[in-house]
């Protein structure tokens, strides 16, 4: 599921590159990469958190 999400995110910004029609189109292709940079962290974090309950 988690693998989806990302590949919708590159599929957004691939579009939004190709189809760049003004400046809220820059702004909202920052706005996704910001999205899909937070997302990343909160995976990392949460399989790390999930690594340590399983060892502990």
């Amino acid at each position: 599921m988690f693998s989806m999400i990302e590949d919708d995110f590159d599929q957004y910004i691939k579009e939004l590159n190709e189809n760049k029609s003004s400046d809220f189109s820059e702004k909202f292709q920052n706005l996704l990469l910001f999205i899909k940079e937070k997302y990343l962290e909160d995976l990392k974090i949460s399989s790390e958190n999930i690594g340590k309950e399983k060892k502990g």
